[in-house]
C-alpha cells in the first residue's frame, strides 16, 4: 500500500504552512520518496503554495460531495487535517473522515496537534473555541478501530482495506510559545507559578521530522512497534522541568547575563477562571476563560498535568525524532532570530538602494 499523494487541509495556517514546506524541502535525504503534495483551500480563498512544487487544490469542506469528488479525483492516499478549532465541531469531523474513507484514503492524520485531550484543564475549554476533537477521535476509533483495544487496530475481514488513522499530540510549539515569555533583545522573561511545572513544547521541525516518519514507513514498520490508529505523544525537547530551566538555558546563551524577570502568581488567574466559570455560557468572558485555562494547564502546579502525564512514548528514537536539550533548542532559536533580522537588514538595504535610483531616476 504505497503512498503518493499527500494532501493538508488549512494549508495556509502556520502548520499547514510549515508541514507542506518541509515535505517539499530539499534538504530531505536524497533518498526519501517525493510525495506529491496538494494544498487544500476553499475556492473563494486566495492561495499561493510556499513552494512551486505544491499543488493548490480548491474544495469545500461543507460539501460531502465536493471533498470527496476532490479527493478521488486527485487518488489523495494522506489527508492530513491541520484546520482551525472553529472545523472541529462533530459533524463537521465525521463530514471529512467520512469523504475520505468514501474516496480510499489511505492515512487520516487527526487534527489534535497540541493538546493532550484527555488533559482535565483541556475538557474544561469551551467548545466554542478549542472544538469538539475529543469527540472526533471517539469517532474515528469506533469507526475505523484503535490500536489499544484490536492488536493492530484493523478490521479482521477488511484488514488493510480498511482506512488507518494517526494523531500525533505534542504539546504548544516552541517557536511559537518561545516569544510569548522570553526576549533576548531585552533580557526580559515573564514567569507564571513558580517555573517547576514540567512542560512539553516542542519545535515545528521535530513534529514534521515525525510525521514524515510516518508517511515514510505506511503501512508497516521494521521496528514492529504499532504505529496505527493510535496517538502519539511526542517529547520534542528533552529533559525540561519547567521555565526555570527554559530561563537559565537563555542566559547561558547570552553571555551569562542575568536576564529581568516578571513572576506572576497563578492565585488571581486561577480565581478570574473560577468566576467565569461558574457564570456559564451566558455572559462569561471566554477570552479570559480561555487565556486563564490555558495558563493553568501549562504552569498550574495544583493541575500539573503539562507533561502529558507520563504518556510521552515518542522523542527518544520513536518515529525518528531524537529529542534535543533545552540548551540546544534555544541556541537554534536564537540562531534563528538572528538570521532573520539579517535577511530583514539586507532586504531593507536592497529597497533602498532600488528607491535611491528610482529618485535619481
Amino acid at each position: 500500500m504505497e503512498i503518493n499523494n499527500v494532501a493538508v487541509a488549512g494549508a495556509s495556517g502556520i502548520l499547514g504552512t510549515h508541514l507542506l514546506t518541509h515535505l517539499s524541502s530539499s534538504s530531505l535525504p536524497p533518498s526519501t520518496p517525493k510525495f506529491t503534495l496538494y494544498a487544500l483551500h476553499r475556492p473563494t480563498s486566495p492561495y499561493t503554495p510556499p513552494h512551486p512544487s505544491i499543488h493548490p487544490l480548491p474544495t469545500l469542506y461543507t460539501s460531502p460531495s465536493s471533498l470527496t469528488h476532490t479527493l478521488t479525483s486527485s487518488k489523495i492516499d494522506v489527508f492530513i487535517n491541520c484546520l482551525p478549532p472553529s472545523t472541529t465541531s462533530l459533524p463537521q469531523q465525521k463530514l471529512i473522515i467520512d469523504a475520505c474513507e468514501q474516496a480510499g484514503v489511505k492515512l487520516y492524520v487527526a487534527n489534535e496537534w497540541v493538546a493532550d485531550l484527555e488533559n482535565a484543564v483541556f475538557k474544561r475549554m469551551p467548545v466554542e473555541i478549542v472544538g469538539e476533537k475529543g469527540k472526533g477521535r471517539e469517532y474515528l476509533v469506533q469507526r475505523l478501530g484503535s490500536a489499544k483495544t484490536a492488536g493492530e487496530g484493523e478490521d479482521k475481514e477488511e484488514g488493510k482495506k480498511k482506512m488507518k488513522w494517526v494523531s500525533i499530540n505534542a504539546g504548544p510549539f516552541w517557536d511559537l510559545w518561545l516569544p510569548r515569555f522570553f526576549n533576548p533583545s531585552t533580557h526580559r522573561a515573564t514567569i507564571y507559578g513558580r517555573g517547576t511545572n514540567p512542560t512539553i513544547w516542542t519545535p515545528l521541525c521535530t513534529l514534521s521530522s515525525a510525521l514524515t516518519y510516518l508517511l515514510l514507513h505506511f503501512p508497516s514498520n521494521p521496528s514492529h512497534k504499532q504505529l496505527w490508529n493510535r496517538v502519539h505523544y511526542l517529547r520534542g525537547i528533552r529533559g525540561i522541568t519547567g521555565m526555570n530551566c527554559i530561563l537559565a538555558a537563555f542566559e547561558a546563551e547570552t553571555g551569562g547575563r542575568k536576564w529581568d524577570v516578571e513572576r506572576i502568581d497563578l492565585t488571581g488567574i486561577r480565581e478570574v477562571v473560577e468566576r467565569e466559570e461558574r457564570k456559564g455560557e451566558e455572559g462569561r468572558d471566554e477570552k479570559a476563560l480561555v487565556r486563564g485555562l490555558t495558563l493553568l494547564a501549562q504552569f498550574g502546579e495544583e493541575e500539573g498535568v503539562a507533561d502529558f502525564g507520563g504518556k510521552v512514548m515518542d522523542g527518544d528514537g520513536g518515529l525518528g525524532v531524537v529529542g534535543v536539550s533545552v540548551e540546544e533548542a534555544v541556541r537554534e532559536w536564537v540562531r534563528g532570530l538572528e538570521e532573520k533580522e539579517k535577511r530583514k537588514g539586507k532586504e531593507e538595504k536592497e529597497e533602498k538602494n532600488v528607491m535611491g535610483k528610482i529618485m535619481e531616476g
